[in-house]
């Protein structure tokens, strides 16, 4: 049994605040590095209980170097570094069992901590099919083409209920409640490990519950930016389409040819 984990740091316990995601934010990014790993440990922990053999993490925040991997369960192979063609789904492949995504977040526009969607200074809004998508949601279509289902996610309140209206039997585990966007009443760090590992135990051993999820399809995406001038930018990408003064579509018969193309439009647009 494989389970591949996606991890990203702003749905971690403790993170409220941009200085914890990056760097420059010092010690606070040290301190919110650690909680990532101690995290992904506990997720990998309740695999392995509930009879994983094999565990692969994708560091997928930022530079995707934040997971200290002399802390991190010496079971768990980790992937690290960008840029990687699948970002924060790069390793995903069909001889996966399941898919697992951990720290993660509610989309731009959403109320939740830190809330975004893939890049924050250009994004608004990524509608899949006409309905706007979360990372978690976007991911989730992306394990789709490889017939893999989503089977947990750990973050705050916001983004717990928002994944179950795309994915209903998916198992999760709130860390955090989101009060505003830069704060929250956390979960002591003890308790959210202890509820990450066992709701990941109880997601694998109710595995069978959960679909694989698949747009329909032929995919279009439509890349909403912040501003026109981003949206010039986007519009260069071969095979898209200029929708309006600031959405860039792109079309394609499946969902990971579609985010290819996206990944394109972002790069274009920054």
């Amino acid at each position: 049994m494989r389970i591949f984990i996606s991890a990203d740091i702003e749905g971690i316990t403790g993170v409220v605040h941009g200085e914890q995601c990056s760097p420059s934010g010092g010690a606070e990014y040290t301190r919110a590095r650690l909680q990532m790993t101690k995290e992904v440990n506990a997720a990998a922990r309740g695999f392995f209980a509930a009879g994983a053999t094999q565990v692969v993490v994708n560091d997928s925040h930022g530079s995707m170097r934040n997971i200290y991997i002399e802390e991190l369960d010496p079971r768990v192979q980790l992937l690290s570094g960008s840029p990687k063609h699948l970002s924060m789904m790069e390793g995903i492949n069909a001889d996966f069992d399941a898919v697992a995504f951990v720290g993660y977040h509610a989309k731009n526009g959403d109320f939740g901590v830190l809330s975004h969607t893939i890049s924050g200074g250009t994004v608004h809004e990524i509608l899949i099919n006409g309905e706007a998508a979360s990372e978690a949601v976007i991911n989730a279509a992306i394990a789709g083409d490889f017939k893999v289902p989503v089977i947990f996610l750990s973050g705050d309140q916001v983004i717990c209920e928002d994944i179950k209206k795309t994915l209903p039997n998916i198992t999760t585990a709130q860390v955090k409640e989101a009060v505003t966007r830069y704060s929250a009443l956390h979960l002591p760090l003890e308790k959210a490990e202890a509820l990450i590992e066992s709701q990941a135990q109880k997601a694998l051993e109710n595995i069978e519950a959960c679909q694989v999820y698949i747009p329909q399809r032929p995919v279009t995406i439509d890349m909403v930016c912040h501003n026109s001038g981003l949206a010039d930018n986007a519009s260069r990408t071969p095979g898209t389409k200029r929708i309006d003064g600031k959405t860039v579509r792109a079309e394609a018969p499946n969902f990971l040819e579609a985010f290819k193309l996206l990944r394109a439009m972002i790069a274009l647009a920054n």
